[in-house]
């Protein structure tokens, strides 16, 4: 082996070096290697063209065109000539507010021999821009498009631009939802309250009721707030109204509990008290409600907690103050409506709802969606105090709410369900 040392002007060696320069200096052929799928013609040879590239077609991914998911692009082709290579490129480029953004992406799809189609993965639909971003996160609607640009071969006859896929997509998905009217929820509140029209009953019974006519739907609960308030305590605010609701559905009291105590006004509890009085015959009459916890308001408290003891023959405090004992009791009377009218429908047994949302069921999307929102931060906003219960096929929901993206929303309608104050309550009592 051959020896060398870090000094090349020593004695000896002067002579060695000189030869090595002239060696460097003698410019070599460089090798050729032939792959059988590279490109080696001599440069002067006309390269005959492979394949040609027929049309671009935009495919849904597993959730449709959303944001951040996977769709497709197929590619057809044709063979002009016997070849090895059957790799189709193309890059992803975006525009939005007119302006053509590179995402720097590049795509790749194979040939199948069988079908003549290479299908292109784009493993995300990322958002075009910052600005794009933001503008979305404002108005879900707001417009974009994304294309493939020059899709090509490396040794095709041409390239081709895809059509343009115009976001937010239309598609074949349809939910079915119920939304609770604004009256259910006070300012600052998780509480979903009885009312004197009985609207919070109608429309969690006909939720149970839908439920068990399609057991192969999934259901998600969204939860909203006005623009008042801070982003992220409204964020936590509209998913625990959710979770209210949904406890209320899965006859789940001690979540109820445990929210209404710690997310209620004293409103909450006047205007359910006033609820039983007028629509279902309790004597616990509070006054007005003017969220004022005043004798008056103690007094019906202690009608409420004494009435409930001999129905359901309990013992709580019969102090005229709310707390744990009192939402327990609030949540028993409240589910016993709801299962009272939904029973009717569906028999004894309640139905098991499966949840969307990895299970989950509940998204809480804070002042998102508020009424203009985005133009006039800190309204307080009744209209936006709501819940809405969607259901649809495994996997047609994603993780927003049921109008970002491509999604066909149509009203629940599961025959006449208003009940009849007066026959209720009868059955009601009767229970017990």
């Amino acid at each position: 082996m051959a020896k060398y040392w870090s000094d090349i002007n020593l004695p000896g060696l002067v002579a060695a070096k000189k030869k090595q320069e002239q060696q460097t200096n003698t410019t070599a052929a460089p090798a050729k290697f032939v792959t059988g799928v590279e490109d080696n013609s001599p440069e002067d040879e006309t390269i005959e063209p492979e394949v040609k590239i027929i049309s671009a077609e935009w495919v849904e991914g597993p959730k449709g065109f959303q944001y951040n998911e996977q769709c497709f692009v197929d590619v057809k082709a044709e063979y002009l000539k016997k070849t090895v290579r059957a790799r189709l490129r193309g890059k992803l480029f975006g525009i939005y507010d007119n302006q053509e953004i590179d995402l720097a992406h590049e795509v790749e799809g194979f040939i199948d021999d069988s079908t003549m189609i290479a299908r292109i993965d784009i493993k995300k639909l990322f958002y075009i821009s910052d600005p794009h971003y933001a503008a979305w996160k404002s108005d879900p609607s707001v417009p974009c498009q994304y294309f493939l640009k020059a899709i090509n071969h490396t040794k095709g006859a041409n390239e081709l631009d895809s059509p343009m896929l115009e976001m937010p997509k239309n598609s074949n998905i349809t939910v079915y939802f119920l939304e609770f009217p604004d009256i259910l929820f006070n300012f600052d509140s998780a509480v979903p309250c009885l009312d004197s029209d009985n609207s919070l009953v109608n429309i969690m019974a006909a939720a149970l009721i839908y439920a068990y006519k399609n057991p192969d739907k999934e259901a998600i609960l969204y939860g909203h707030t006005d623009s008042s308030g801070d982003d992220t305590y409204n964020d936590k605010l509209s998913e625990d109204r959710a979770k209210n609701v949904k406890a209320l559905l899965d006859n789940d009291r001690d979540t109820f509990v445990n929210i209404s105590d710690d997310r209620s006004n004293v409103e909450d509890y006047q205007k359910i008290l006033t609820s039983l009085t007028s629509a279902y015959g309790w004597s616990c009459d509070p006054g007005k409600i003017d969220n004022a916890d005043g004798p008056k308001t103690q007094a019906a408290l202690k009608n409420f907690q004494s009435h409930y003891n001999s129905v359901y023959k309990k013992s709580i405090s019969v102090d005229g103050k709310i707390g744990i004992q009192t939402w327990g009791a609030i949540f028993d009377v409240t589910r016993d409506l709801i299962w009272t009218v939904a029973s009717k429908a569906i028999g004894d047994t309640p139905p098991v709802i499966n949840y969307g949302n990895d299970g989950n069921g509940v998204i809480g999307c804070g002042e998102q969606f508020a009424e203009n929102a985005h133009a006039k931060q800190g309204r307080k906003s009744q209209k936006d105090r709501r819940v809405e219960i969607v259901f649809a096929l495994p996997d047609e929901l994603n993780d927003g709410p049921p109008y970002i993206g491509p999604i066909i929303m149509e009203p629940i309608d599961v025959g006449p369900i208003t009940i009849n104050p007066e026959t209720v309550q009868l059955e009601f009592l009767g229970k017990w």
